[in-house]
């Protein structure tokens, strides 16, 4: 592992038909909505282990019961953790201050973004360990993120 220290972040909801993808039905079916879903999901948690630049969780919601999430976690011996707290920005907050808490950084990500690649990954990683900055973003187009990372939360 290039940064025996670091620790990535896959946030999750479980693929349930009418709870995911949701701005893409009627177009897609609730199903095949849901298992667009998952296979980003799967496509993250592969790139995510074989970048092998840190550890990788899974950070499921509403928890970590859901089929598919056992499914990766057999396949990719990845390791599970319930997402904690009401909101979203909540939920990311308690699980970057939680790795915080034993890691010098933390980068979280979502599975919305197959464009994602390792280098984009090594880049964040290498803002927080490297040039020792406190906190890294991934913006896109639409104004929203697709990374979060960082080496402190106050």
């Amino acid at each position: 592992m290039q940064y025996p220290n670091a620790k990535l972040i896959v946030f999750s909801k479980a693929p349930t038909p009418g709870q995911v993808k949701t701005r893409l039905t009627p177009t897609l079916s609730e199903n095949d909505a849901a298992r667009l879903h998952s296979h980003m999901l799967e496509q993250t948690i592969k790139m995510a282990i074989e970048s092998k630049l840190t550890s990788v969780e899974l950070h499921c919601a509403p928890n970590t019961d859901h089929v598919f999430f056992a499914y990766l976690r057999k396949k990719y011996s990845i390791p599970l953790q319930p997402q904690i707290g009401t909101g979203l920005g909540e939920r990311m907050f308690n699980a970057l201050s939680n790795a915080l808490n034993i890691h010098s950084s933390a980068v979280l990500i979502g599975t919305d973004c197959p464009e994602m690649q390792i280098n984009y990954l090594q880049q964040a990683f290498d803002h927080l360990e490297t040039e020792r900055n406190d906190i890294v973003i991934g913006p896109v187009e639409d104004g929203g993120y697709v990374l979060i990372g960082a080496t402190r939360i106050d």
